[in-house]
């Protein structure tokens, strides 16, 4: 017998990343941006290592901390979109005490956000669309008709990482060349402190904008 359509594995170019903010003149949802790649995804633990008398041949080896590389985003430069650049500068607005949210004494968490990247079920056939119900639509960029993706979009989902406490630690442009016909790209880098997988037919739910609108992490 043939293989079945869920046999096989998930589309890398099928995505969509939704960044809860509550920064001045960043939209509090950046899903509607879209980025070309997502990158870097990945996590490493230290190997302790302590030799023991009476075994001098091999080494004992134990866990130890654990941590992320950095996250890179990338997408177009357009004119008319400076979300990501203002997301960054935030960060010397809350060095100098003057950020979003600030209050002395307490500390400003408005650069910091939870997040989390969709993957979306492809090809997109008619199976996808009766499991959708009456009206339903597929893609990663349509919405609700609130900016957000609607509840049968979210459906989409087959897989889900979902980022803890990221923040922007860098930000860079593509070189400028008139010998080539290139796109000029905007990279943001993220800092953030672990993730977690996330698969359709486990016990674990998906994030939604509804109900992470607004995921500030202290």
């Amino acid at each position: 017998m043939a293989r079945v359509l869920a046999s096989d594995p998930l589309r890398s170019f099928k995505f969509n990343l939704n960044i809860p903010l509550q920064v001045p003149g960043v939209k509090q949802n950046l899903l509607t941006i879209g980025f070309a790649q997502v990158s870097s995804i990945g996590l490493t633990t230290q190997v302790i290592t302590y030799q023991e008398g009476g075994d001098n041949t091999t080494t004992r080896k134990m866990p130890g901390t654990s941590d992320v590389q950095p996250l890179q985003l990338a997408r177009g430069l357009f004119a008319s979109d400076p979300q990501l650049w203002t997301w960054f500068t935030e960060i010397f607005d809350v060095s100098y005490g003057s950020g979003a949210n600030y209050q002395r004494n307490i500390g400003s968490t408005a650069f910091r956000s939870d997040m989390w990247l969709n993957i979306l079920a492809h090809p997109y056939t008619s199976a996808t669309q009766s499991q959708l119900g009456p009206g339903g639509s597929g893609g990663s960029s349509g919405s609700g008709g609130s900016g957000q993706p609607s509840f049968v979009q979210q459906r989409l989902v087959q897989a889900q990482i979902v980022f803890y406490s990221a923040w922007p630690m860098g930000i860079s442009y593509s070189d400028f060349d008139a010998t080539t016909n290139n796109v000029a790209i905007e990279q943001l880098t993220l800092a953030y402190e672990g993730f977690e997988v996330r698969r359709s037919g486990s016990a674990t739910s998906f994030l939604t904008p509804d109900a992470m609108s607004t995921s500030l992490v202290a």
